[in-house]
Order: C-alpha cells, then sequence, then structure tokens
C-alpha cells in the first residue's frame, strides 16, 4: 500500500494541529470540459472544503487562459497535450486535515489539469487595477525635466570649490 501524500507545497501537514490556517487552492480545468460544466467543477472543490469545516474567504470562478507551456495529462491510458485551460481559485481557512482531503480529491480528479495548495494570509494581496496604469505626468513635471536638462554638471570637480560652495550654504 502506498504511503498517502500529506504535503501542501513541500511542506508536511500537522495533522494533529488543529488550528485552522488560511490556505489557497488553485486549479486548471481541462480546455476540453463545456463552459455550463465549470461551474460545477468550481462547486464541487468548494463543497469539499465546506463539507470538512472549512469557510471559504474569496474566490475566482474558472476562466479560460492560455497556458505559458504545454502541459501534458494522461486519461484513461492517453496523454493528451493542452495548450490552455480553465483557471480558477478559491482562498479558505480550515484545518490541516481537512487541506489533506481536499488534496486528495484533487489529485484524483481526472478533469482537473493541474491543482496547488498553498498556505497563504487572510488579507487580500490581490493588485488592484488602479494601480497598474500609468501615472500621467503632473502639471509642471515637464518643466522641471527641462530644468534638470539644463544643469551642467562639471568634468572635473575641485575640492576647494565644494569647499567653498558648501560654507556658502551654510548659515
Amino acid at each position: 500500500m502506498a504511503k498517502e501524500d500529506k504535503t501542501v507545497q513541500g511542506e508536511e501537514l500537522e495533522m494533529d494541529s488543529t488550528d485552522p490556517r488560511i490556505y489557497e487552492v488553485s486549479y486548471h480545468v481541462l480546455s476540453t470540459m463545456p463552459e455550463e460544466h465549470l461551474a460545477e467543477e468550481a462547486s464541487k472543490i468548494k463543497e469539499i472544503i465546506v463539507s470538512n469545516g472549512g469557510i471559504i474567504l474569496s474566490e475566482e470562478e474558472p476562466k479560460l487562459m492560455t497556458l505559458a507551456y504545454a502541459i501534458d495529462k494522461v486519461i484513461a491510458n492517453k496523454r493528451a497535450w493542452y495548450e490552455s485551460a480553465f483557471f480558477g481559485w478559491v482562498k479558505f481557512e480550515a484545518e490541516p486535515a481537512a487541506v489533506a482531503k481536499l488534496k486528495k480529491f484533487l489529485d484524483e480528479n481526472n478533469n482537473l489539469l493541474r491543482s496547488l495548495i498553498i498556505k497563504t494570509v487572510r488579507e487580500n494581496t490581490m493588485i488592484k487595477k488602479s494601480l497598474l496604469i500609468a501615472k500621467k505626468p503632473l502639471i509642471g513635471d515637464e518643466e522641471k525635466e527641462k530644468e534638470a536638462e539644463k544643469v551642467e554638471i562639471p568634468q572635473e570637480i575641485n575640492e576647494a570649490e565644494i569647499d567653498k560652495q558648501i560654507e556658502d550654504l551654510v548659515v
């Protein structure tokens, strides 16, 4: 009998601990799945979390995306390559034992191309779209840039001149 894998992102799950922690599960659903069945697949994942005492904190429904590289999956002794998949995620609070059950479900689910469970924090770590928009130059910034271009930097610096300039600035 094979030893059951009880790790989350390379860390041993502490099965003795009953303290709830914050986790995030991200998953790729096969691109061959019809879009009308995506919500059902996402709800199965959330159902496993909730049925084992977990609390859903936030989520994003699966959306089709192009993968950075082709990923293969063997289903019914046939290998298929996927260049796109539906990506979704769920952030939740649960005990480590519940996470072990979720991991087992994800590993056995043939509708998933790949999944990952990580420990995270409760706070929202998403970057707001408004922060990604380039800043418009403020009024007067162009004038400041032109003035900065006009400042000439001497090629040779004389220590005596620097000392004199410092004494003139000091009151």
